[in-house]
């Protein structure tokens, strides 16, 4: 007889049976009938990550304030939209997540910086977004990089690898 435990699949525990024999990503698509998708995960994680950015970028100009914490909320949900559509659990997934992630979050201080600039300027932020250049934007990176930020991009990294795998 296959020995049967539980194991904790999709945030509930379900008792499953398994040979001794069956590796690791078996025992996983056995117990939720799913295998893993890293390029569906990945391609949801990066919508995610824009919405996360435009969201980032969003608050931080209207409340005219960069709240470090969006940071975490990017990870978050990165991780989660990932779990969700790529259904993976091997490190790869964690990894992806957390590049997202700072990519995310990277963009949001970019896309506030430039609607700071277009408001400044009083022109449209397509404007501004259309004459951007790669050495612009690193330049206004730079510019606007402090320390902290290094601290909340470490924290959305943790958020986005943690909560990207199905099974931990």
């Amino acid at each position: 007889m296959p020995e049967l435990y539980c194991q904790k699949a999709r945030n509930r525990s379900v008792i499953v049976a398994m040979n001794e024999e069956m590796s690791p990503e078996s025992r996983y698509q056995h117990t939720t009938g799913t295998s893993e998708n890293l390029v569906t995960g990945g391609l949801a994680g990066l919508a995610a990550a824009l919405v996360g950015a435009g969201t980032w970028a969003a608050v931080t100009y209207f409340t005219n304030y960069q709240i470090g914490f969006m940071a975490i909320g990017v990870g978050y949900l990165v991780g989660v939209t990932m779990r969700k559509y790529g259904n993976g659990q091997s490190n790869a997934f964690g990894v992806l997540a957390a590049v997202l992630a700072v990519l995310g979050c990277v963009l949001g201080n970019l896309l506030s910086a430039c609607a700071f600039g277009a408001d400044s300027l009083h022109v449209p932020l397509m404007a501004v977004l259309g004459k951007m250049t790669p050495s612009v934007a690193l330049s206004v990176l730079q510019d606007g990089f402090s320390p902290i930020d290094a601290l909340f991009y470490f924290l959305a990294v943790s958020a986005a690898y943690r909560n990207s795998r199905a099974v931990e």
